[in-house]
């Protein structure tokens, strides 16, 4: 049986999560950066990649490895591997991004990015909720 392996990365600044919402893709909901594990890329590397790609970050670090959880829904079925990671620059409170398409250059994916406070909670994830309050518990030790 295949499976597909994905990576998610919480990033967090401050205490707070970043998180996405796609502009003309609305009924995917409030998301994480992440996405599929490409040939012969460690996870490590593929959230570092999906990071950069989804949100043109590249100065943040891996905290930790946050877990793994499967969708059993889908075919081919999906492990997810959630990762934390900390930004390590300063970044407006929220903007756009827009990720290309490297075979050909064009528009592939728009992403509106905006911070979310996680001590009330946290938001309500379209996928990975699960990871949320693992992750507040981390904050809350490192506090």
């Amino acid at each position: 049986m295949y499976i597909r392996q994905k990576v998610l990365a919480y990033i967090t600044h401050n205490s707070s999560l970043l998180v996405f919402r796609h502009p003309d893709k609305p009924q995917r909901g409030l998301q994480v950066p992440g996405g599929t594990v490409e040939v012969g890329e460690s996870l490590e590397q593929a959230v570092l990649r999906e990071v950069w790609e989804e949100t043109g970050l590249s100065q943040v670090k891996i905290v930790g490895y946050l877990g793994n959880f499967k969708h059993y829904h889908v075919t081919p079925l999906r492990e997810f591997h959630a990762y934390h990671l900390e930004l390590t620059e300063e970044v407006p409170c929220q903007w756009r991004h827009y990720e290309m398409n490297p075979g050909t250059g064009t528009l592939a994916l728009t992403f509106d990015f905006h911070w979310v406070r996680l001590e009330s909670g946290g938001p309500s994830l379209a996928r990975g909720q699960e990871i949320i309050p693992k992750l507040r518990t981390l904050l809350q030790a490192a506090a």
